[in-house]
């Protein structure tokens, strides 16, 4: 009987110490860490549309050169509720300075920057001007539940100018000979027209369709009063109000203006309360002025730095003798003086052999690390 007691003693223990292991097991399971099933996005139709986007943004902007993939590179991501997967594409892009689709990163980076926010959830910018000019762009979108996704990194670069040259043609307005030469250069030049002559609006047109700057030719009172500076004049002679109506008038009969410099004008240059009138006026329209040097008086420059008018003057008139060697000598001798001052002005006229001399010294510019610009761009 005791037996059975102590068999019947040991049974229950048993069974008891089975149950309390039995139920530290669930508890176990039951505190241990479940991961959350998360949805699994993939994103790479979403890249491949934001590719075209930034090809197209390069298109509008005339950038010629192709891109390098430098690196592509599959990603994942996992929030609490997602797991996405997208590739990364980085871009290099070598931006060509000089030739005929040369131009300068630093003009019209903001509007690279401005397009592709137009196209990109996130735009981080990088700008650096050194030797070297390097955009930096990286690129992204919103991802649900609020991620951020980087999809793309273009790096666009272009090797600094040697020196800035700016050349302003004067003198259009007659569709002289020469004048077809001189917008078949595909470069950056400035066309200054003079108002009221016989192909004034015409020139103005056919230059700005040409890719060139327009600025008005405003013809000033000469030294030598048997000189005839022509219709659209402003003279010493002229109060306050005539001053303003004759400006305004020439500026209003040309479209696509976005300065002036003058015409002749040794006596009216060197006027102080003249040129006052003429760069409050320029100011007020939100242009640049760029002094013709017809005079070592003239006070133009000196006036608009004062009021705060972007300007630059001429160093030296290039054609004065109208023979194409010549002037290219000249243009040669100049090009030495713009990289030892690293940005330099100078003036020609609307002539067969000056058109021909820029052309025939391009590529020597060129060569030499010159880059060639409109004369707003070396305005201060």
């Amino acid at each position: 009987m005791i037996k059975s007691n102590k068999l019947l003693i040991v049974l229950v223990i048993s069974s008891l110490m089975l149950l309390l292991t039995s139920c530290g097991t669930e508890d176990e399971e039951s505190l241990a860490p479940q991961e959350e099933p998360r949805t699994k996005i993939n994103y790479e139709t979403k890249v491949k549309q934001l590719e075209e986007n930034l090809e197209n943004v390069l298109a509008t902007i005339e950038v010629k050169e192709d891109y390098n993939l430098a690196n592509s590179v599959a990603k994942t991501k996992k929030t609490d509720k997602y797991q996405f997967s997208w590739t990364h594409n980085s871009y290099q892009l070598q931006v060509p300075l000089y030739g005929s689709e040369g131009k300068l990163l630093s003009d019209y980076r903001s509007q690279v920057i401005e397009k592709i926010k137009n196209k990109f959830d996130i735009v981080d910018v990088s700008w650096e001007n050194g030797t070297k000019q390097r955009l930096v762009l990286n690129l992204g979108f919103n991802a649900r539940g609020d991620a951020e996704l980087m999809s793309h990194q273009v790096l666009l670069s272009q090797p600094q100018p040697k020196a800035k040259l700016a050349i302003v043609i004067d003198d259009f307005g007659f569709n002289r000979q020469g004048t077809t030469d001189i917008l078949s250069i595909n470069r950056p030049l400035t066309a200054a027209v003079l108002p009221f002559r016989p192909h004034s609006a015409k020139d103005a047109k056919l230059a700005a369709k040409a890719g060139l700057e327009v600025i008005l030719h405003q013809p000033l009172e000469p030294m030598n009063p048997d000189t005839n500076p022509g219709a659209g004049a402003i003279n010493t002679t002229m109060d306050q109000s005539e001053i303003e109506k004759t400006l305004v008038k020439n500026l209003d009969s040309l479209n696509n203006i976005s300065g002036a410099n003058h015409h002749m004008g040794s006596k009216a240059s060197a006027n102080k309360r003249v040129m006052e009138q003429i760069i409050n006026l320029l100011k007020e329209r939100n242009m640049f002025y760029v002094d013709s040097s017809t005079s070592r008086e003239s006070v133009g420059a000196e006036l608009a730095s004062q009021e705060q008018v972007p300007t630059a003057e001429n160093y030296l008139f290039i054609d004065n003798v109208d023979q194409q060697q010549e002037i290219e000598k000249m243009i040669m001798r100049l090009a030495k003086i713009a990289l030892e001052k690293e940005e330099l002005l100078i003036i020609g006229h609307v002539k067969e052999n000056t058109a021909q001399a820029i052309k025939e010294s391009i590529p020597q510019l060129e060569e030499l690390g010159i880059k060639l610009v409109y004369a707003s761009q070396l305005t201060k």
